[in-house]
């Protein structure tokens, strides 16, 4: 049986840093009053309470090893936050990292593959039976935060994610992500624009799960697929805010060396171009799959 576990990185107010990480789950809120809990199998990470002034905005990481002695088979993942998480991403670290909440190390998405991605308002999210997303004992973990305050006054944020473990002894099917990302669009001032990209994938994949990040000048974003069944149109959503998390029984079945279409509709209300960019104010156009079987813990789609 895997214990329910808590791994908390607190961010001291007037200090900078505080990397310690207390192990011992008896500090974390009382299960039978939090309004989310740690899961009884699996483990919790939280960010620990982070301040934002009026009108603030921060991308902050928070790196924690997972404090367990075995491998970790993920079946199930959810989230909660206080309304100010413009976007959070969970990603596995690709070499060991010193515990903390500070500035986050470079390579994100090329030296450290995205395990789970959402904004404010992301539900739970389950793998299909006998699919799991497997973490190695002691596993080095970042928690990406862009943090976004449009209230007048001062707030505090804390991001939890369960990830809860399934059954151990079970020969799970690894779950890996797909995911793409245009870097190359530009949006024409007072106009609404679309860029479409297709990528590409080398090996089959049946994808389970698709979502999308963007930002606010968001009207829509599209994704087409070239199935084993011939081209199709498979993923819709009008929220960047809350974006839809599509989920695929029976999965979405591509064979290998084939293509994903990722399209985003914008409308710039400003006199400037808008192009790609971190901040708010600017835009992203990015698609997230989950797949099985994988035999890499993230493959990129890749455009040409």
């Amino acid at each position: 049986m895997i214990p329910r576990i808590v791994v908390v990185a607190a961010l001291s107010v007037g200090c900078g840093i505080d990397s310690g990480l207390p192990m011992d789950p008896d500090p974390a809120p009382d299960p039978d009053t939090d309004p989310f809990p740690p899961p009884e199998q699996g483990v919790q990470i939280t960010s620990g309470p982070i301040p934002l002034g009026p009108g603030e905005e921060k991308t902050v990481c928070v790196m924690v090893d997972l404090p367990t002695d075995a491998e970790l088979p993920v079946v199930r993942m959810a989230q909660h936050n206080e309304g100010t998480a413009h976007h959070f991403i969970l990603f596995r670290a690709g070499s060991a990292l010193d515990p903390g909440v500070g500035d986050c190390p470079g390579g994100l998405f090329v030296q450290h593959a995205p395990i789970y991605p959402g904004t404010r308002s992301q539900g739970p999210f389950e793998m299909p039976d006998g699919v799991a997303i497997t973490l190695a004992k002691r596993q080095s973990l970042i928690l990406q935060l862009h943090l976004l305050n449009p209230s007048d006054h001062d707030v505090v944020e804390e991001e939890r994610i369960n990830l809860y473990a399934g059954p151990t002894g079970v020969a799970y099917q690894k779950a890996g992500v797909v995911a793409g990302s245009d870097y190359d669009f530009q949006i024409p001032p007072h106009a609404m624009h679309t860029a479409t990209q297709r990528c590409y994938v080398t090996n089959a994949m049946k994808i389970f799960a698709l979502t999308t990040h963007s930002h606010a000048r968001t009207i829509a974003v599209d994704v087409s697929a070239n199935l084993a069944s011939g081209a199709a149109h498979v993923y819709h959503n009008e929220s960047w805010s809350e974006p839809v998390f599509g989920q695929y029984a029976p999965a979405l079945e591509l064979s290998g060396f084939n293509w994903l279409e990722l399209s985003c509709t914008w409308f710039n209300e400003s006199g400037k171009t808008i192009t790609y960019g971190e901040s708010g104010q600017d835009e992203m156009c990015i698609m997230f799959g989950y797949y099985y079987p994988a035999t890499l813990d993230a493959t990129p789609c890749i455009g040409l």
